[in-house]
């Protein structure tokens, strides 16, 4: 090989290149352009595929009927998708607790507690059959069981509220369908905490029983929107799903059913916030 192709060429050949425009994509600061504006989804009864972005998945709940189809194509593959139902809380009680929580006693400081895991804001008040219901939450919690719903939130506040000598047992009659409550006393305080699953109304899903997908977990290769005979799962445009933490890559239902529903990717130091700014608005 000649002094030429060993020293000349390759010297060519870098001078060409940096002068070249760099076609590398500076993302998050440039945004990827030529994202396809249709959706993936596929057409069961035509047995076609429509081309489209695997993006973010979107869920039409007036589609979907809760057979977990989408569920079963994914075990084998990502075990991203999990069928969750909706559930509320209530704190069911009588007059003389409601008296007591107007008064900021015993009452009011339950209440709080119970109020903590649930991010501390709660719906409203209304009255029920024998006295009051509160409701704790203001959205449907998204669970696979009440049981689930009782561990994730309230194992340790009862916990702790049994070593501050509140009582806390179960009804020993047993409700129907995935309800599960609890009787709290104290001191001649009662209340009772009932975790109940929520009934969307939609006809065609009565159990109200729908996906969740975790992104940390789902390859986007698409298998979940064809296994869907009702047209219920698309995948979309959206691909900045990026988290802080683990627990934000998981989308429930709610989540998926809005059509823009997307994460940013996070900045870590001042710095690069303010650089991001500056070439957003250059």
């Amino acid at each position: 090989m000649g002094l030429v192709e060993r020293v000349v060429k390759p010297v060519v050949s870098g001078i060409k290149h940096a002068l070249m425009k760099p076609v590398t994509i500076k993302y998050p600061f440039t945004k990827v352009e030529n994202i396809p504006e249709e959706n993936f989804r596929y057409d069961p009864k035509a047995g076609v595929a429509y081309p489209g972005y695997k993006g973010r998945h979107i869920l039409y709940l007036d589609k979907c009927t809760g057979c977990a189809a989408c569920e079963r194509a994914c075990q084998e593959i990502a075990e991203a998708i999990v069928m969750l139902y909706s559930f509320d809380i209530f704190l069911e009680f009588d007059s003389g607790f409601k008296s007591g929580l107007e008064e900021g006693g015993d009452e009011a400081r339950l209440v709080s507690r119970l109020l903590h895991p649930l991010g501390g804001v709660m719906g409203g008040l209304e009255e029920a059959e024998g006295g009051f219901r509160l409701r704790l939450n203001d959205t449907p919690i998204w669970e696979m069981a009440a049981q689930v719903v009782y561990e994730n939130l309230f194992m340790d506040v009862f916990k702790e509220l049994e070593a501050e000598g509140w009582e806390i047992t179960m009804p020993e009659e047993k409700p129907r369908g995935e309800v599960r409550s609890y009787i709290i006393k104290k001191n001649g305080v009662e209340a009772k905490l009932v975790i109940k699953q929520r009934d969307l109304g939609y006809k065609q899903n009565k159990r109200s029983v729908f996906p969740a997908i975790d992104y940390g977990r789902c390859v986007f290769c698409g298998f979940c929107v064809d296994a869907c005979p009702f047209y219920a799962l698309e995948m979309g445009g959206d691909y900045e799903l990026a988290a802080l933490e683990r627990e934000e890559l998981f989308y429930d239902p709610e989540m998926l059913a809005k059509p823009k529903f997307n994460t940013h990717p996070p900045e870590s130091t001042w710095a690069e916030k303010a650089v991001l700014v500056l070439r957003r608005y250059k």
